[in-house]
């Protein structure tokens, strides 16, 4: 995953989806021989979510959704077994929310934002002084006030559309 990470960075998608999926595959097989190893679990969830980023570069929408949503399964039964990994789950959300956002499926990017919100303000309350909690959520409330107004303007353009549609007949 380091060395696909570096590939990523240097603007070589191809080869970091390529490293990337050869470590899906070993954790895959790890996970398989290990059901009950939770650090295996969790490493699979993130190269999901690692192998979506890339797909949400690429602008392949539909593929980074289904990979956020194969590790935001993952992140959902570890989240269950240790409060610590939460935040992932929070992270899972957002991640969904952001390839919504960008397929311009606003319905969508909401509901994930929101979801990632209220994972981080019930996770806040129970440990307030967490600054990670702090500083993830603004981005969230950022994310999700784009969101909701790309998707007022949305709605404002069609019915701008329907009625020069309209008047023109």
């Amino acid at each position: 995953n380091t060395q696909a990470f570096a590939k990523t960075l240097l603007g070589n998608e191809a080869a970091a989806l390529g490293l990337y999926e050869e470590s899906l595959g070993i954790l895959q097989d790890r996970a398989a021989r290990h059901p009950g190893n939770l650090g295996v679990k969790r490493a699979l969830g993130h190269t999901l979510q690692y192998i979506g980023e890339v797909y949400v570069d690429q602008s392949d929408f539909d593929k980074a959704k289904s990979y956020y949503g194969q590790s935001l399964d993952i992140i959902k039964d570890l989240a269950e077994t240790n409060i610590g990994w939460q935040r992932d789950l929070q992270e899972g959300h957002n991640k969904i929310g952001e390839a919504a956002y960008k397929a311009k499926d606003y319905d969508a990017a909401i509901a994930a934002y929101t979801e990632a919100l209220a994972i981080n303000t019930r996770l806040l309350k129970q440990d307030p002084g967490n600054i990670d909690l702090v500083l993830d959520k603004s981005p969230i409330e950022m994310n999700l006030d784009q969101a909701r107004t790309d998707q007022k303007v949305e709605q404002a353009m069609e019915i701008i559309r329907q009625r020069s549609a309209d008047s023109s007949k």
